[in-house]
């Protein structure tokens, strides 16, 4: 496994900057839950997230590191 990599999607009629960043901080915690489950390390230099639209017009928020073993 090269990275972790993580997503949530928000509804459209729910997206809100504050439902934004309470899914951005989830999917960290996850990122890290997971990192510790498997006993690897984040390489926090390399996260990145992104969001993108479905064609619905919900939000998917992903979030991705690379891991250090």
């Amino acid at each position: 496994m090269n990275r972790i990599r993580v997503q949530a999607t928000i509804d459209r009629d729910a997206a809100s900057p504050d439902s934004i960043a309470a899914a951005q901080e989830y999917l960290t915690g996850q990122m890290t839950a997971r990192a510790e489950n498997i006993q690897v390390a984040l390489n926090w230099n390399t996260f990145r997230t992104y969001v993108r639209p479905n064609r619905h017009g919900d939000l998917i928020l992903t979030q991705w590191a690379k891991v250090v073993r």
